[in-house]
């Protein structure tokens, strides 16, 4: 088992009223995702068939060249252990039979959301994409542009 690199609850720094609108703003995003080239999906250690779900209608909604799913096997102290990529565990609720236009790229390496980004590039040049609308694990879909 690997020991978390952050808290899993830390002691939150001070925040002024500004400081604590930026940041709801930033994790709870609301724009809608639109079409892109690329939609990176960031791994899960729980709810995968919520997840799985979710991307689902939002590749039927949309258009996306590339799907991008990222997750290793991240087993902490304080979870429950899974034997496979969280990658593998999020795919296996998505019926890829209905995308066969969509190029599928699986990141298993990572065991945590900067290694995400890390394997990720590694397999795909990311500063290519013009638009990347990724979904977090925190089931709000998000769009950075």
């Amino acid at each position: 088992m690997i020991q978390r690199e952050i808290l899993k609850y830390p002691s939150p720094p001070c925040l002024t009223p500004d400081l604590i609108n930026l940041l709801t703003q930033l994790c709870f995003y609301d724009k809608k995702i639109e079409s892109a080239q690329l939609l990176f999906v960031f791994g899960s250690n729980i709810l995968h068939d919520e997840i799985g779900m979710k991307l689902t209608n939002l590749l039927r909604e949309n258009k996306f060249d590339i799907l991008l799913i990222t997750g290793g096997i991240a087993n902490y102290n304080d979870s429950l252990y899974e034997n496979s990529a969280e990658s593998e565990l999020i795919l296996k609720h998505i019926p890829l039979a209905e995308f066969p236009k969509i190029q599928l790229i699986m990141e298993r390496k990572s065991k945590n959301t900067l290694e995400n980004v890390r394997y990720a590039n590694s397999l795909l040049n990311l500063s290519t994409i013009k638009k990347l609308p990724f979904f977090p694990t925190l089931m709000h879909p998000c769009a950075l542009i």
